[in-house]
C-alpha cells in the first residue's frame, strides 16, 4: 500500500513539474511584452499629465485617463491569461493581448492630437522633445 501511494505521489510530482516547466518557458516572452507595454503607457501617461498641466482640458483629461486605465486593465488580464497557460502557442499569445491592442489604439487616438506619435522601425524608440513624444510600437502589437 505504501509503495502504491509513493508511486501515485511520484507520478503527480512528475506531471506537476512538467506543466510548470511549460509555463516557466513562456514567462520571459510574456514578461517582456507586458513590461514593454507598461513602460510605453507610463511614458504616455507622464507626457499627457504635463500637457494637461500646461493646457487644462478636464473633459479630455478624463477620457485619456479612462483610456489608459482600460489599456492597463487589458494588459493585466493578458498577463494573467498568458502566464497561466501551458504550452502557450503564438495564437494563444495573440488572443491574450487582443483587448490590449484595441485599448491601446483608443489611447493613441486620444493622445495623438496632444503630440504623441508612434515610431515604427529600427532606431525609433522613445523620443521626447518640447510638445512631442514619440513612443515605439508595443511588442504586444507586433504579433
Amino acid at each position: 500500500m505504501k509503495s502504491f501511494r509513493a508511486l501515485v505521489l511520484a507520478l503527480a510530482l512528475v506531471f506537476t513539474v512538467g506543466s510548470c516547466a511549460a509555463v516557466v518557458a513562456s514567462l520571459p516572452k510574456v514578461i517582456a511584452i507586458v513590461s514593454d507595454a507598461s513602460l510605453i503607457l507610463d511614458a504616455i501617461d507622464g507626457f499627457v499629465s504635463n500637457v494637461f498641466k500646461a493646457k487644462p482640458d478636464p473633459e479630455l483629461e478624463k477620457k485619456v485617463d479612462t483610456a489608459i486605465a482600460k489599456a492597463r486593465l487589458a494588459l493585466a488580464a493578458a498577463n494573467r491569461t498568458a502566464t497561466g497557460a501551458e504550452n502557450l502557442s503564438q495564437s494563444q499569445l495573440t488572443e491574450a493581448f487582443s483587448d490590449f491592442r484595441v485599448a491601446y489604439q483608443d489611447v493613441l487616438a486620444l493622445v495623438g492630437p496632444l503630440g504623441v506619435t508612434t515610431g515604427n522601425g529600427p532606431g525609433n524608440g522613445l523620443k521626447a522633445a518640447p510638445g512631442t513624444l514619440q513612443v515605439p510600437e508595443p511588442l504586444a502589437l507586433k504579433f
